[in-house]
């Protein structure tokens, strides 16, 4: 009769100290390695996302303005306040409509842009209508430039008649640094547009549209 071994099979002796050492030093580089690849892609999405976001913002404010401008008869230069961008226009009556007021705001520290509306004989509005957030802090001039209209100016085959609302914004700077640039015509102004004059020039009076200076609050 054959004895049976009671001896343990060396076979199924497990792990040493040190393999499982050397196994968990692996496990841990392979899981960071990973985790690094995780927080690279989790950081494109927010970044792709706050692009899209802004891109949206601004084109937002972008047709919003430009159904806005174009009617418009007269168009402020524009100017800061208690540190926020304002610039200001109006739209003529007609179909029994009185004349609107418009005034946009370009909040620098909160980077937030918004407008609010009133017609031409009442005061101002009080109500703001949020456009845009996200936007660029660190703003040492204004997003909005009006341009006056001349009376022969020409450059080339563009004709500068009419008053123009230059407009350029961004997002905030990293993430959603987006940026739109455009001009708007103001298809109802003139020469003569309140708001034309160039106020930097002693003894030319200027008659803002809106009165501006009580309104920029």
């Amino acid at each position: 009769m054959r004895r049976t071994s009671t001896r343990p099979d060396r076979t199924d002796g497990g792990f040493s100290l040190v393999e499982l050492l050397v196994a968990m030093g692996i496990f841990t580089l392979v899981l960071g390695i990973f985790m690094s690849g995780v927080l690279v892609m989790y950081r494109d999405v927010n970044r792709s996302q706050a692009v899209a976001t802004t891109s949206d913002a601004l084109r937002k404010t972008f047709t919003t303005m430009d159904r806005q401008v174009r009617y418009a008869e007269g168009v402020n230069h524009a100017g800061l306040v208690n540190g926020s961008y304002y610039v200001e226009f109006r739209t003529p009556s007609g179909g029994g409509n009185p004349a609107q007021c418009y005034q946009w705001r370009y909040a620098v520290s909160a980077g937030t842009l918004s407008y609010r509306t009133w017609t031409a004989t009442a005061t101002a509005g009080t109500t703001w209508t949020p456009v845009a957030a996200g936007l660029r802090t660190d703003l040492t001039e204004s997003p909005f430039t009006m341009l006056k209209a001349v009376s022969t100016g020409t450059s080339g085959d563009v004709s500068y008649t009419k008053q123009r609302l230059a407009v350029a914004i961004a997002g905030a700077r990293g993430g959603g640094s987006e940026q739109m640039t455009t001009t708007f015509v103001a298809s109802n102004s003139s020469i003569d547009a309140p708001g034309n004059k160039d106020v930097n020039v002693p003894g030319v009076s200027d008659s803002p549209v809106c009165t501006p200076g009580t309104t920029r609050s």
